[in-house]
């Protein structure tokens, strides 16, 4: 008689197997995870460089002052002419969520809000009224700060520590 190979794995060689998936899991999927927060708080960070270059743009194109402005309670950013935004109308207004944002800050002209509605001027000549938005996610020992030029009303992004 002839001997067989077996035909197959072994119930051995198959858990073996599926402990070392189960650990290779285990080890990446915290890193992958981190990654993905980072990825969601940064797309929050340049929506809201974005909606600062919309607003300078409005102004510069209506030839009248525009505002960004961001409710730092419920992490929402939009832009508005500044005329409506004194009018008690209510008007139909797309607010962009910041919803990967754990802290807000915003300073314009000396002030500093931490809760309320921070508000950054544009006006018709590509100027701003200057500020600074703080943005930063629990967890990372980084915040993001985009300062609004007075003169250029351009944004600038950098980095600081907590």
């Amino acid at each position: 008689m002839s001997a067989r190979a077996p035909n197959g794995f072994t119930l051995i060689e198959l858990v073996v197997v599926l402990i070392l998936i189960g650990i290779s899991v285990a080890l990446v999927a915290p890193t992958i995870s981190h990654s993905l927060e980072r990825a969601h708080f940064q797309k929050d960070v340049r929506s809201v460089s974005a909606m600062l270059r919309l607003a300078r743009s409005q102004a510069i194109a209506h030839k009248a002052p525009y505002t960004l402005s961001i409710d730092l309670d419920e992490h929402q950013v939009w832009v508005d002419a500044a005329q409506q935004q004194n009018a008690k109308q209510t008007r139909h207004m797309t607010r962009l969520p910041l919803s990967h944002t754990d802290t807000l800050r915003v300073k314009a002209q000396k002030h500093e809000k931490t809760s309320g509605t921070g508000t950054l001027v544009f006006y018709p000549n590509g100027s701003s009224g200057g500020g600074t938005i703080q943005m930063g996610r629990n967890g990372q020992k980084e915040t993001i700060e985009i300062n609004v030029n007075i003169v250029t009303g351009l944004a600038s992004t950098k980095q600081t520590s907590k």
